[in-house]
């Protein structure tokens, strides 16, 4: 049996028996912008009489060249209702400093116990959410040997607290040489606190004989 496929503007893929006495196939419809740290969904129709199962993945090419699956999701689907397939794109991708990426959409699957019937894949823009981070200090000045107090705090562009890690945070003499780091740091409601000891310059004399 021949299968057709057809797009739509919302990016459709879509599948339709070429034999009228078929009168089976099915519908998937899926947005062409995604947005990092947020949930897609994509509409699956049926209209065979028999389950199907219906998966679809995400594929984001890192800088080295590798790609990764992003998202998946995959379900039963029958001709009595619609269904969705969900995908919950992760929010902090490696993008380079990108506020807008391509990646890979797949969908795939056939009926139940069967052969993959159709595989379809079509490239999207995922949208990188603007964020911003704000360092803030429990003095304005300090004195060596006192200890510095701060917080790292990070909101998203919907003024809501960011989750996840900050990847690295130093700590760099005028001179520029790094004094302090922390890797990996989670946040804490939006919130990471940190410290660190202000060292007491080095006393010099001169020694006579």
């Amino acid at each position: 049996m021949k299968t057709a496929l057809v797009f739509f503007i919302a990016l459709v893929i879509a599948h339709a028996a070429s034999l009228v006495e078929s009168g089976g196939g099915y519908l998937v419809t899926s947005p062409r912008l995604f947005r990092a740290g947020s949930t897609q969904e994509l509409s699956v129709s049926l209209f065979v009489n028999e389950t199907w199962v219906i998966n679809s993945t995400v594929r984001y090419t890192c800088r080295s060249g590798r790609e990764d699956i992003i998202a998946t999701d995959g379900a039963m689907f029958t001709s009595d209702s619609d269904g969705t397939l969900k995908l919950k794109i992760p929010r902090d991708l490696r993008t380079g400093g990108k506020q807008s990426i391509k990646a890979k959409l797949s969908v795939f699957g056939g009926p139940l116990g069967g052969p993959t019937t159709f595989n379809r894949s079509e490239m999207i823009n995922i949208e990188i959410p603007k964020n911003s981070v704000f360092i803030q200090t429990d003095k304005p000045i300090y004195k060596p040997d006192q200890t510095v107090n701060m917080r790292i705090v990070g909101v998203d562009e919907n003024l809501k607290p960011l989750t996840g890690q900050v990847t690295r945070v130093n700590i760099t003499s005028p001179g520029g040489v790094r004094t302090m780091q922390w890797d990996n740091l989670v946040f804490v409601v939006g919130i990471v606190s940190l410290k660190f000891r202000l060292f007491k310059p080095a006393c010099f004399r001169r020694l006579e004989d």
